[in-house]
């Protein structure tokens, strides 16, 4: 079938550049020597989010609220449970007192922000505008606030600007294909975008997260993995919902679709804060397992 082709392509091509761009911007942040939980908020949170961002972009455009808001609520949910969970399988992750005491209940608070937005008329133009600008008061708190630690390392700057640019050039080209890919299997199966963006394409847009988490979990860069999970989550609520619904106004009724999936982020944010200091192995294997059983239930509410 060619659309499920396209949309293969497509997530392979999204992986591809979101890890050029990635380890591009990651040389290029150990070059300057910034502390791991930062760069995991800022740089890699925004470099794994770039596919969510390109993708929404384009169903923006094309007047696809389901598959937009799928997208953002869906990888959220994926980065929260698969891919914390996967990098605590991995590796028992030490948690940093930041992430558990201040990070997430943000990422659970904006959340529940973006929800109250919706709910009155949908997300319309002024409410992007919102959510941008909390984006940039965010970021801006994030990188004036002191850091927890230093990322070592002095590589060389060339390989990043080349890495980085690969990337920004092949996200948007992949995401194009996923979209075409995605709408045209949904319209020939009948499954509604929600449905597929909630599932399919959150999976995919969300493999940048788990590829990074998994390999800064080996490496035993634990602040970076937690920091690429909150700080992507947070990209995708803020930047990514602003910019769709600035290019595009989303419906009311579309965003209520989606309460039963906020309640579970909500909760489950809230959840891994209150873990403690360190996500054990059996932890990370019941995130997991708790993702599949209430993505069942959920996308059946769709």
């Amino acid at each position: 079938m060619l659309d499920l082709l396209v949309l293969c392509v497509g997530l392979a091509g999204l992986v591809w550049a979101a890890g050029a761009l990635v380890d591009g911007a990651t040389g290029l942040a150990r070059r300057w020597r910034v502390p791991e939980l930062l760069v995991g908020l800022t740089i890699v949170g925004f470099g794994t989010s770039a596919p969510e961002l390109a993708v929404n972009v384009f169903a923006s455009l094309q007047g696809r609220d389901g598959l937009v808001l799928g997208n953002v609520f869906g990888s959220n949910l994926f980065n929260l449970l698969v891919v914390l969970g996967a990098g605590a399988l991995l590796s028992p992750l030490a948690v940093p007192s930041s992430a558990r005491r201040v990070d997430l209940p943000v990422s659970a608070g904006i959340t529940l922000l973006v929800v109250m937005l919706g709910l009155t008329g949908g997300l319309g133009v002024a409410d992007g505008a919102v959510l941008l600008a909390v984006f940039a008061v965010f970021l801006g708190w994030v990188v004036t606030r002191p850091g927890e630690e230093e990322a070592g390392g002095t590589e060389e700057a060339g390989g990043g600007w080349v890495g980085t640019i690969l990337g920004l050039i092949g996200l948007p080209l992949a995401a194009q294909a996923v979209v075409v890919g995605a709408s045209g299997l949904a319209a020939k199966l009948g499954v509604p975008d929600a449905v597929i963006g909630a599932t399919v394409v959150a999976a995919g847009t969300s493999l940048p997260e788990l590829a990074a988490t998994v390999a800064a979990a080996r490496g035993g860069h634990h602040a970076l993995a937690v920091g690429n999970v909150v700080g992507s989550n947070i990209f995708n609520l803020l930047l990514i919902l602003g910019v769709s619904a600035v290019l595009a106004p989303l419906d009311a009724d579309q965003v209520r679709m989606f309460l039963p999936h906020v309640a579970v982020l909500v909760s489950a944010t809230l959840a891994v804060a209150l873990l403690g200091s360190t996500v054990q192995r059996w932890q990370g294997a019941t995130m997991i397992a708790v993702f599949l059983l209430v993505t069942v239930g959920l996308t059946a509410s769709l």
